[in-house]
C-alpha cells in the first residue's frame, strides 16, 4: 500500500477526529462560562495542649514532646470535627439542610501543622458559604469544651476566629480549555 492511500484514508475519516474534539471544546467553554465563579471560606482554628511542665520533665527537651503532644491533640480534634456530631450541628445552626453529597464537595477539614486546623468551605453560592463558615466558627466555639474539657481538667485550648472571610475564585478558562482539548483527543 502506498503512502497516498494512507493520506486518502486519513482525509476520509478526519471528521471522526475533529467532531468529538470540537464538541468537547465547545462543551468545556460553555460549562466554564456558566460556572465562572466559586466561593471559598477558610476557618482556621488554633489548638494548644495545656502545659504539663509542672508534672514531668519530658517537655524540657527542645519542646519536642510539647509539639508532639499538640500534634496528637490537633489530629484528634480534626477527627472529632469530621465525625458525625459536629457537622449536623453546624448545618442546623446555619439553618441549611445537610445533604451528604453536597457535604463532601463543600466541606473539608485538614490539619496542616501541630497547632492549626482548617475548615475549608466551598460552593457557588456566596451567602451559603458565608453562613456555613460563620456557623462552623460559632459551633466549634460552643462545642470545644466537649472535646478539651473545662477548668482544671481541660487538656488544651481552642482559639476560634471571630470573623470569617469569603473569597471569590474565578475559573481558569485557559486551563479548562486545555483539559477539554486533551479529553477531546482521548474521545
Amino acid at each position: 500500500m502506498e503512502i497516498r492511500n494512507y493520506f486518502r484514508t486519513i482525509r476520509k475519516f478526519i471528521w471522526w477526529l475533529f467532531v468529538p474534539l470540537i464538541s468537547v471544546l465547545i462543551l468545556t467553554l460553555i460549562l466554564s462560562l456558566i460556572y465562572k465563579e466559586s466561593y471559598q471560606s477558610t476557618v482556621t482554628l488554633a489548638i494548644n495542649r495545656k502545659s504539663q511542665q509542672k508534672e514531668t520533665l519530658d517537655y524540657q527537651f527542645d519542646s519536642y514532646y510539647a509539639i508532639q503532644a499538640n500534634d496528637m491533640l490537633s489530629k484528634q480534634f480534626t477527627e472529632w470535627l469530621k465525625g458525625g456530631s459536629v457537622v449536623p450541628s453546624i448545618y442546623l445552626r446555619a439553618g441549611l439542610k445537610e445533604e451528604n453529597a453536597l457535604l463532601i464537595k463543600e466541606w473539608k477539614v485538614t490539619n496542616h501543622s501541630p497547632q492549626d486546623i482548617e475548615i475549608v468551605l466551598r460552593g457557588r453560592d456566596k451567602d451559603r458559604v458565608s453562613t456555613l463558615a460563620k456557623a462552623a466558627a460559632a459551633t466549634v466555639d460552643e462545642k470545644k469544651e466537649e472535646f478539651t474539657g473545662s477548668g482544671e481538667a481541660a487538656i488544651g485550648t481552642v482559639t476560634v476566629p471571630t470573623e470569617v472571610i469569603v473569597i471569590t475564585k474565578d475559573t481558569l478558562l485557559t486551563l479548562n480549555l486545555l483539559v477539554g482539548l486533551l479529553a477531546g483527543l482521548l474521545v
